[in-house]
């Protein structure tokens, strides 16, 4: 077994497929950094370094159509912004709240004795005091956690009731989670065609279409990855495509010179 020993920093990387790990530190000494997976469960696409040279190593998806995932190696640690939470309300309706809602409301009695000395304001007061009284009790609030990376149509009902489907498939109970589907579908679409009445596409044509690409799908601007930028790419190939020390060849004797003599008047 013979070792390599290197006096600069060697970085051998690319799909690697079957190659086995072990092999190549055992004949290179280097050190593999990529520990996720880079396609399916495998990870084809590695990074072996002979001495410490990056901070972090990042797996992304890809702007290409392809399987592959993107391994973005960085010398100084990115500062990655995570997402945003938010706890939001909303109040929870079912048929069986409504159910229970009405059939407590048809025993209580509305009428209002009409007392001169009683006047408008204190009748009104009243009546939403206790309308308020039965909104929180048949439907009382409740707290959401909505990301920043949820779509704008997710709002705190629609995310709720993906919860519960989601549960009623662990659970087993396929018919009531694909029920529950369609009217989120349907909530969807009452939410997606609204999103688009309140812009004024002769004042604001930039927001409309930026509207509709969300609601499309289609994405005009690429994924942008924390801490690479254009100028950062730029520097780097400059910097590894660029021999400090370089000095051209001297040319050879039999080589036409480069001075032209041509025959004046």
């Amino acid at each position: 077994m013979c070792t390599l020993l290197f006096t600069t920093s060697v970085v051998l990387a690319g799909d690697f497929n079957q190659l086995d790990d072990n092999s190549v530190i055992e004949w290179t000494g280097f050190v593999q950094l990529v520990q996720q997976a880079t396609r399916g469960q495998n990870i084809l696409d590695r990074i072996f370094v002979s001495g410490p040279m990056y901070e972090s190593v990042r797996i992304i998806t890809p702007v290409l159509h392809t399987d592959h995932k993107a391994v973005v190696a960085c010398a100084e640690h990115l500062q990655t912004t995570g997402k945003v939470t938010i706890k939001k309300t909303y109040r929870q309706v079912m048929p069986a709240q409504h159910a229970l809602f009405l059939l407590y409301i048809s025993t209580l009695d509305f009428d209002i004795n009409h007392d001169s000395s009683t006047d408008t304001q204190s009748v009104i007061d009243c009546f939403y005091e206790i309308a308020l009284l039965l909104l929180n009790a048949f439907y009382p609030e409740r707290t959401i956690t909505v990301t920043s990376r949820d779509p704008a149509y997710v709002t705190a009902g629609i995310k709720a009731k993906l919860h519960r489907k989601n549960r009623l498939m662990h659970a087993g109970r396929v018919e009531e989670a694909e029920a529950l589907a369609v009217c989120i579908g349907k909530d969807i679409t009452s939410r997606n065609k609204t999103r688009l009445c309140h812009i004024d596409s002769k004042i604001s044509a930039k927001d409309m279409w930026v509207a509709y690409r969300q609601l499309t799908g289609r994405k005009q601007h690429v994924s942008v990855v924390d801490g690479i930028t254009a100028e950062s790419l730029n520097q780097h190939y400059a910097a590894i495509s660029t021999d400090t020390s370089y000095q051209p060849p001297p040319c050879k004797h039999t080589s036409t010179p480069s001075i032209t003599k041509v025959v004046s008047e």
